[in-house]
């Protein structure tokens, strides 16, 4: 009995110590991870585009197309430009049109991108003076920005908004 009790804890010492010296092999051939850090915005145009159709109250078909397009003009600067069009096949003259633009400010950390409403943009008292969070996909090279507002998400389909590259080139 101590010589098996002996032989157990042999054992187990050994393998203790094989896969402690083992390594995991480096990947023969590793694939370059898209770099996160260190990108500049500036100069580049981002779009965002959504189409769709709900019923609003269960009943009334509407068709909503929603674009944005994000400039960012310099290191610390840049324009937001939102076009909304509603139509209600039923009752054109329902339809609606918005279409804005705010100048804004950002920061970008290589992971997200935070656009403030430039100074000199009047704002509602207490109304928070950040106009979008953008979390950056170094993946395939797009910004998604979350819809945070539950009736905006039914109206647009979506819980995000992803925005594509259109216009400039990323500098890293």
């Amino acid at each position: 009995m101590k010589t098996t009790k002996r032989l157990l804890a042999m054992l187990l010492m050994a393998t203790t110590m094989v896969l402690t010296a083992c390594e995991k092999d480096p990947d023969p051939d590793p694939q370059p991870q898209p770099q996160s850090e260190n990108i500049s915005l500036s100069g580049t145009t981002w779009e965002g585009s959504l189409n769709n159709t709900f019923l609003y109250q269960g009943t009334l078909e509407m068709v909503v197309s929603f674009n944005i397009i994000i400039d960012f003009n310099d290191t610390l600067n840049g324009e937001f430009f939102m076009d909304m069009n509603i139509e209600v096949p039923q009752y054109p003259s329902a339809g609606q049109r918005m279409n804005d633009s705010w100048p804004h400010t950002y920061t970008f950390d290589g992971k997200t991108c935070t656009l403030t409403y430039a100074e000199g943009v009047e704002l509602d008292e207490g109304e928070d003076p950040t106009l979008a969070v953008l979390r950056y996909n170094a993946a395939d090279t797009t910004f998604i920005m979350p819809v945070d507002d539950p009736d905006a998400e039914e109206m647009l389909g979506t819980d995000t908004v992803v925005f594509h590259l259109t216009r400039g080139t990323l500098s890293f």
